[in-house]
């Protein structure tokens, strides 16, 4: 009997470690990818974490992107030292062109065609529900398309030198 028992748990402990190896390597988390990058400024991290978000909650259709603006004009507190580090953030990870431009000042501009950011996406913040210096939780959106933008609700919570996100939920898709 003690060697049946033996023989099951050793076959078990073998099956788990063959379906743990097979998972490949694990994604890193998006807080864990914001901590590494050494941010200085608190604010560019809460919300390179919001866009890193929103990014990977859309999924495909990222890799084609050549330019990202980021609409920093509804950033609370948000200085030019704080954008700075965001938009160096944004044009290491992801190869981009950073712009701040609302989707007015985009169209205006020229990089709308059609209704569409071609090999682009805007984010841009609504409304702030709450804003402190440890919390804040607020609406905001990527758009790339008249038929392809989404809306999120972000909460984060800063605790030990690092920004964690509470609750990111998608509000709208179109």
């Amino acid at each position: 009997m003690k060697k049946v028992i033996s023989l099951s748990l050793l076959l078990c402990i073998v099956l788990l470690f063959a379906v743990c190896k097979n998972k490949g390597p694990r994604e890193t988390s998006i807080e864990d990818n914001i901590a590494a990058h050494n941010f200085k400024s608190k604010k560019a991290k809460l919300y390179a974490l919001a866009f890193d978000a929103a990014l990977r909650a859309d999924g495909g259709g990222n890799s084609s992107i050549e330019h990202i603006s980021i609409d920093t004009k509804n950033f609370k507190d948000f200085k030019d030292e704080d954008k700075k580090e965001l938009f160096e953030y944004i044009r290491e990870k992801y190869k981009a062109t950073v712009l701040d431009m609302s989707l007015e000042e985009l169209d205006t501009a020229g990089y709308i065609k059609k209704s569409t950011f071609e090999k682009g996406v805007l984010f841009y913040l609504g409304k702030y529900n709450s804003y402190s210096a440890t919390s804040a939780s607020f609406y905001c959106a990527k758009w790339s398309s008249a038929l392809g933008s989404s809306g999120f609700y972000f909460e984060g919570q800063y605790k030990k030198n690092k920004w964690r996100i509470k609750k990111f939920d998608r509000t709208f898709v179109s």
